[in-house]
């Protein structure tokens, strides 16, 4: 019986468009998925390997869906003008001046609830994943969300598999949060940017996590009240996301930092980075899978005992 081998893929936008090249380099390595848990793009792309784990035809979906019309109209690119990590020579107040000179981004920030519609939002999970339900996936999935109402994490492993997917990519004021149930949803990356201990209670013996995130960037000027509290809320997600990845078997750390969370004319490259993350560890992928069923074996013995 081969290991159970689970994924972790985290969010980061854009960024993780390298989640499928990792999954080409797994399939290319021989290496079967038994579970997988997703965040925000992590969750996405986790989705759509889960419903039919092939991960050319993922790519393929993707590429077209970027490609036309009803992505084009989302403008998400615009949204590089909140990146508050530019050069901090340039004063903060000068940069969300320039930003709200926008009319456009000033009525979806500041008045509406976020960038995109329910609606819009809706027809985008909807044209990715159809009416699927994540109970009834190929591969077993599920999608982490955090709780607005009791300040928790959540896991989707049953219900609408596009509802689930959008519960866990509502990035707050650029997707509108999502009612399930008695909850408020939205992005899992508050509490658990890489949702590790989420596929371990899928089953999963073996964890192979994929980090797409940045590293907490050295900041050596703070400003402004709003440049401290963004700091401290970066701090305290850092320590969480490292504190989950510690107990990751193999933590997969495709280069795509360098990366804008919107750079979505990035697919190719993404793609790219995450094939040669899993070459760069071939052998210690391989080598977990023995080590998973070894392990199985050692229970097994104890068992007996």
């Amino acid at each position: 019986m081969a290991t159970k081998v689970g994924l972790a893929l985290g969010g980061g936008g854009a960024r993780g468009f390298a989640h499928i090249g990792v999954l080409k380099g797994l399939e290319a390595l021989g290496v079967q998925i038994h579970s997988i848990a997703g965040t925000s793009m992590g969750a996405v792309i986790g989705a759509m390997y889960a419903m039919n784990p092939r991960a050319d035809e993922v790519e393929g979906r993707m590429r077209a869906f970027l490609e036309g019309e009803r992505f084009a109209k989302t403008k998400l690119r615009i949204l590089r003008d909140l990146d508050l990590h530019g050069d901090r020579k340039v004063r903060l107040f000068q940069r969300l001046a320039a930003f709200l000179q926008r009319e456009m981004m000033l009525q979806a920030v500041l008045i509406r609830p976020s960038v995109l519609s329910q609606q819009r939002a809706w027809e985008i999970f909807l044209s990715l994943l159809g009416r699927a339900r994540v109970e009834e996936l190929t591969i077993p999935f599920c999608a982490v969300a955090v709780d607005l109402v009791k300040g928790e994490r959540v896991l989707l492993r049953r219900g609408s598999l596009p509802k689930a997917v959008m519960a866990s990519a509502s990035v707050v004021g650029v997707l509108p949060p999502v009612r399930w149930g008695d909850k408020l949803l939205v992005d899992g990356g508050l509490l658990s940017m890489v949702p590790v201990e989420a596929v371990r209670e899928l089953g999963a013996e073996v964890v192979i996590a994929v980090d797409v995130g940045r590293e907490l960037p050295f900041v050596q000027y703070i400003g402004s009240g709003l440049e401290g509290i963004l700091r401290a809320m970066e701090v305290m997600s850092h320590a969480l996301q490292e504190r989950e990845l510690s107990s990751a078997d193999l933590v997969l750390k495709p280069r795509v930092a360098r990366f804008h969370w919107t750079d979505f004319e990035r697919f190719s490259e993404g793609v790219a980075e995450g094939e040669e993350a899993v070459r760069e560890e071939a052998d210690r992928i391989l080598g977990l899978k023995r080590m998973g069923l070894i392990a199985r074996g050692l229970r097994r013995l104890r068992v007996i005992r």
